[in-house]
């Protein structure tokens, strides 16, 4: 239709992971909740996974703007699906889609009824599957750097390295440094790139210059991502007098996405230094092991410098991007995935009928669930500095001398009695894994443990539970007016409807409890950069992780009740006039971490 804007549920990370596999309405292009959806003319999530497909009987759209009628949500539009009433005996369908590159999509579903005299009851089950479809089996998705870069970034694992003297005494803040030499000390050379034009392309990646090998996230991700969907469905009616019809609709489904790939890692674009930005944010020690590989690969160890180098730290980073990640992935991938699992339930019970004075009557309950999981895995910057210091690792519990640095500060025992380091060099991977591109570079040996990697990522979970109760009284019937088109019409009705919606987020390494990127430092609060004391932790609390951002839990409430009168003028027989009146009053109240916004 060309009415209906973008909708989500395709395997779009940067859209919506969490909406994978559930399609919302997006009529006159405005924005999904903008569109009204109603089964049979009660609402209903905007999510239509939840619509009982093999037991509809058709589909009404009004492309016009109806917030006159059904408030500010129908904007640009309502979709109203249409049960079917009755049905007898039972049908089974079943559908395959054979797609080149995938194991298809396919569907099942079953729909019974029967009726008993005045009673008809209608029940339906409902399987539909879509196989995972990689990215590297469609050709638009591996197009070369130069033609589109879109999907290429810049900030890989394949880094340039700033090779910096002694320590500072104590990390200090210079806004004016473009080189973090407060947090690391000064430079002692310029940038050692960790590979050659030639390295670099080997692993099809995209020279751009000597801190950055592009690489394609794209081949990483899924054009399809493995959904299921389940459903079911019951609906009981029942005519308690020749005036009176009762009904009860129930409908349930769950949306299953166990894997949403992604990038192998988000880019570093913050912490744990003290300087702000993407630059220069991580320190490798030169007592870190793998150093001196990358000394000698790169021929740094020949230069004078050599002897005066401390440490380096890369330009910009990211863990994880050439050589893949599949620690968390299943057989096959090579990037960190998110899990989705959203349910939903509806349902309704009401009366319809006539009185004897000819009034029509329709009075109802519906009740709407979401019970939303998502989560979107980060690493912990913060984490990783440690074990690039030889103190990574859950087993690693040793004593800071220094409590003036980020991190364990305790050379002794870095690297000893369960602590571990981390390689952050070009030696850490053999390959390219999605197109089995070799990598020059690697050292067999110098890969990084499954254990420590787990250990430096957050799984960034969080669960929505919301869910809406309306109750709904119409009353209409004609007047004794009588106009050249007929009798007028009358209507009288209300509605009050509650909403709650609640988020759990239990990790307090995600929810906002901590606040700064290093935890272990109780010293370290939001503060303006502008503040004296200012050391790293900018006033929004960015939490410890690189990329995203912390999620505190959140509460909020909504109730809503409205009144409208409605007559009904048949001018002509081919001429009516209308006029409505309503009042709605909305109140809302929302909580985080202990506010309360109204």
């Amino acid at each position: 239709m060309s009415a209906s804007g973008a909708t989500t549920g395709e395997s779009y990370y940067f859209g919506g992971a969490a909406e994978t596999g559930s399609v919302q309405y997006n009529l006159r292009g405005i924005g999904s909740d903008k569109t009204l959806t109603l089964f049979n003319g009660r609402r209903v999530t905007q999510n239509t996974s939840v619509i009982p497909t093999i037991a509809l009987q058709r589909t009404e759209l009004l492309k016009d703007g109806a917030a006159v009628t059904y408030g500010a949500d129908a904007t640009g539009g309502v979709v109203n699906f249409i049960g079917r009433d009755s049905f007898d005996g039972i049908e089974i369908q079943s559908s395959y889609k054979a797609i080149d590159g995938s194991d298809g999509d396919w569907n099942v579903g079953i729909i019974g009824g029967f009726g008993e005299g005045d009673t008809e009851v209608v029940w339906a089950a409902s399987w539909d599957h879509r196989s995972l479809l990689n990215a590297k089996d469609r050709e638009f998705t591996d197009l070369p750097y130069g033609t589109n870069p879109a999907p290429w970034s810049t900030l890989t694992n394949l880094a340039g390295w700033l090779p910096r003297g002694s320590l500072p005494n104590e990390q200090t803040y210079n806004p004016g440094s473009s080189t973090g030499a407060g947090d690391w000390g000064n430079p002692v050379g310029g940038v050692i790139s960790d590979y050659t034009q030639e390295s670099c392309e080997a692993v099809g990646g995209a020279y751009v210059n000597s801190y950055s090998c592009a690489y394609n996230y794209i081949p990483y991700y899924n054009v399809v991502s493995e959904n299921d969907i389940y459903r079911l469905y019951g609906q009981v009616t029942t005519q308690v007098s020749s005036q009176m019809e009762f009904y009860v609709r129930a409908a349930y489904s769950m949306v299953d996405t166990p894997a949403q790939y992604g990038s192998p890692s988000q880019p570093v674009i913050r912490g744990p230094a003290i300087h702000q930005g993407a630059t220069y944010q991580l320190y490798v020690p030169k007592s870190n092991p793998y150093v001196q590989d990358f000394a000698e690969r790169t021929g740094y160890i020949n230069n004078p410098a050599w002897a005066v180098t401390q440490g380096f730290t890369p330009v910009t980073y990211r863990a994880f991007a050439h050589g893949g990640l599949d620690v968390f992935a299943e057989d096959g991938k090579y990037s960190t995935p998110s899990k989705i699992r959203n349910k939903f339930a509806h349902i309704v019970s009401g009366f319809e009928g006539e009185l004897d004075n000819g009034i029509s009557y329709d009075i109802a309950a519906t009740y709407n669930q979401e019970n939303l999981y998502a989560d979107s895995p980060d690493m912990m910057l913060y984490r990783m500095q440690e074990a690039l210091n030889g103190f990574g690792g859950e087993n690693c519990n040793v004593q800071d001398q220094n409590p003036n640095r980020f991190g364990t500060q305790n050379a002794g025992a870095a690297g000893q009695n369960g602590c571990m380091y981390y390689n952050p060099f070009a030696s850490n991977f053999s390959q390219q894994p999605v197109y089995g591109l070799n990598n020059p570079s690697y050292v067999p040996g110098a890969e990084n443990s499954p254990e420590l990697i787990r250990w430096m990522f957050n799984e960034r979970a969080a669960r929505d539970l919301n869910w809406n109760l309306t109750f709904d009284a119409v009353f209409s019937g004609e007047t004794p007016i009588e106009l050249p088109g007929g009798n007028m019409g009358w209507a009288l009705g209300g509605q009050w409807r509650t909403t709650e919606n609640q988020e759990t987020v239990t990790d307090p390494l995600y929810n906002g409890q901590t606040e700064c990127q290093n935890p272990a430092d109780e010293g370290q609060v939001p503060r303006d950069p502008s503040d004296p004391a200012f050391n790293g932790c900018t006033p929004d609390a960015p939490g410890p992780f690189q990329f995203f951002a912390t999620n505190p839990a959140d509460y909020s409430t909504q109730d809503q009740t409205s009144v409208f009168g409605e007559l009904s003028m048949p001018v002509l027989d081919n001429v009516y006039l209308s006029a409505r009146s309503g009042r709605i009053v909305d109140t809302i109240y929302f909580y985080q971490m202990g506010g309360l916004r109204i």
